[in-house]
């Protein structure tokens, strides 16, 4: 297990609270001028909500969860505040006129009397057992802290850190030391409790990205409003454990099986803690020179396809707008030329990622001004053989010819689909063969229905049927093998033991290579009972039939295949607006090649190569 963090005496090297300096690794600390366009563009945000009023959180609203699975309703109006928070701190910092105090003041006790901070998603009845319907929280002492309850405090943190002189001039003296009592009380008692909570990994389980996405937070909390030493020096020992724990679940290669949209709250959250800690050690924390967590924070650019596309496999969304500004700093953190240059990349194309979500970072980001001359290139091959995903390029530009990827691993991963083997396939830097990702969470999507939904099952990927059944869930559902040779831009997998019926499966190995501009899918299978093979292809477009054996699939690609299996074509309707948002579209077509009868043996090959 790794001790990078434990290993690091963060204890002795806390300083105390008077001498902290927030983000002390910048240049320059200033925000931006209210002339300049980051200036004029952020206060025009924080006027929106001048006049806005904010409902209240009705408890109606928050059993809705256990009632009917609807999270959103309560989450809308609960995210909206603190949206609004962060931009109105934000406005007021840079305008620097006192015109967005009294709203946010508003708001900041509005946060400051909810009676929980935790989401209904997330809630745990007192006993711990199970989920209840209202928060069981107005008792002490609160023992249980979520994603957003983190969140919340390390936000009203931030608005006392930047603006609580002005707060206290403007009469909110009260409102300054709730936020230090409210915080004390919801986040750094319970942190320090006895009691191990489940994200924290003492048990030994695998953690995901709640353990960083977390403990970034509750750093920021200790940071800012704690001034005992012992305490910030507890806090710190302790997130330390925590941070040990997560990346103990990592291998080698440093790949997260939570795909690249849980990066930023994985990775990405855990240099969030990094960078905290960094400054509560008056800069002596000394973790940027690990090659293992640098392995981490570089597995964004593996799995980078062309703009804001990413390999897309378990609860990935097929569109990541990563965070370029931290990206950046990340890069020049680590020493990683490459990231640097990728966060530039992501921050020119894509602009501020602003969301309700790591306000730490975000105000970072805004006060980052140090730009990136590095140029960013990519490779024409990445692999994470530890992880089993490997992605290849016919040409080493972003947006130019055939990109192929292949995900090996079990179906046991965080967030995980039942896609052992799943490839998809881009041109030109846009999507053909995909993998669709997921929709709007609902109360179903980590119930014990989970594999019966759309589209998380096998059939809802680039897999075949066997006998109608596809993969099941669980760790020991796994590949067989995965063999990567990058010489001949080749990956060899066995993925017979991650299907349900696999007892009956004597051998089931996927080939793809990517070589002279045409792409080949190769499934050789052998069963020990004569079954129906169904081979599975969601498309972004309408496939059409050329001649027997070959079928356009849009984007000026065809597939070639054996013409004796039988081709049948469906429009797959999206009504999921998370879906449809994602893929820029509300249908796409699922493409399904079936052995004509039953059979023992098939030795299928699949040919996708430009028309």
């Amino acid at each position: 297990m790794n001790k990078i963090f434990e290993n690091s005496n963060l204890k002795g090297k806390i300083i105390a609270a008077d001498s902290f300096i927030l983000f002390s690794d910048l240049k320059n600390r200033e925000f931006p001028s209210p002339d300049s366009e980051r200036g004029k563009e952020e206060i025009a945000v924080g006027e929106e909500y001048l006049t806005k009023e904010f409902p209240i959180l009705n408890a109606s609203a928050y059993m809705r969860f256990l009632d009917d699975g609807d999270r959103s309703e309560y989450e809308a109006l609960y995210f909206e505040r603190r949206s609004a928070l962060c931009a109105l701190v934000s406005a007021e910092c840079i305008e620097k006129k006192g015109r967005f105090l009294s709203k946010l003041m508003d708001i900041i006790w509005a946060i400051l009397e909810e009676t929980t901070w935790v989401v209904p998603a997330h809630n745990i009845s007192i006993n711990r057992q199970s989920n209840s319907n209202l928060p069981d929280c107005y008792r002490e002492p609160i023992w249980y802290i979520d994603l957003f309850s983190a969140e919340t405090g390390a936000l009203i943190a931030l608005a006392y850190y930047f603006l609580g002189d002005k707060i206290i001039k403007a009469g909110g003296q009260l409102i300054c030391d709730r936020i230090l009592y409210e915080t004390e009380r919801r986040i750094i008692k319970p942190f320090l409790a006895s009691v191990p909570l489940p994200w924290m990994g003492y048990n030994g389980t695998f953690v995901n990205n709640w353990n960083p996405w977390i403990i970034s937070n509750i750093l920021t909390v200790t940071a800012i409003t704690v001034k005992e030493h012992e305490i910030r020096k507890a806090a710190a020992e302790k997130s330390a454990e925590c941070l040990d724990n997560f990346i103990s679940s990592y291998a080698p290669d440093g790949g997260c099986n939570e795909g690249p949209s849980y990066w930023g709250a994985a990775g990405g959250a855990l240099f969030d803690a990094m960078e905290m800690l960094n400054d509560m050690t008056g800069r002596k924390a000394g973790f940027f020179s690990n090659d293992f967590l640098r392995r981490i924070m570089e597995f964004i650019l593996k799995v980078h396809i062309c703009d804001n596309y990413f390999i897309t496999f378990g609860d990935s969304h097929a569109r990541t707008f990563v965070d370029g500004a931290m990206c950046r700093r990340m890069g020049r953190s680590f020493g990683s030329d490459a990231l640097e240059a990728f966060g530039q990349e992501m921050l020119d194309k894509f602009g501020v990622v602003r969301s309700c979500h790591h306000q730490t970072r975000y105000f970072k980001n805004l006060l980052d001004t140090q730009k990136s001359d590095k140029a960013y290139s990519v490779s024409s091959f990445a692999e994470l053989p530890d992880m089993q995903l490997c992605a290849m390029r016919e040409k080493n530009t972003p947006g130019s010819g055939f990109y192929l990827w292949i995900k090996g691993g079990n179906n046991g991963e965080s967030h995980n689909h039942n896609d052992v083997g799943s490839i998809g396939i881009y041109l030109n830097g846009k999507p053909l063969f995909i993998d669709l990702g997921i929709g709007t969470y609902t109360r179903f999507t980590f119930s014990d229905l989970r594999y019966t939904l759309f589209p998380i099952r096998t059939c809802d990927h680039t897999l075949p049927l066997i006998g109608g059944k596809g993969q099941h869930d669980g760790i020991g559902y796994k590949t067989d093998f995965f063999e990567i040779d990058k010489k001949a831009l080749t990956v060899r997998t066995g993925i017979g033991s991650a299907y349900e019926n696999r007892d009956i499966i004597n051998e089931f190995t996927r080939t793809v290579s990517l070589k002279d501009g045409v792409i080949q899918l190769c499934d050789c299978i052998s069963l020990a009972d004569k079954e129906d093979i169904e081979f599975n292809f969601y498309l972004m477009n309408k496939p059409e039939k050329l001649s027997e054996g070959l079928v356009s699939v849009g984007g000026g690609a065809a597939m070639q295949y054996d013409p004796g299996l039988i081709m049948t074509t469906e429009e797959v309707i999206f009504d999921d607006k998370k879906l449809a948002k994602d893929w820029e579209t509300d249908r796409v077509c699922k493409l399904s090649l079936k052995t004509p009868c039953k059979v023992s043996l098939a030795d299928i090959k699949f040919i996708i190569k430009r028309i």
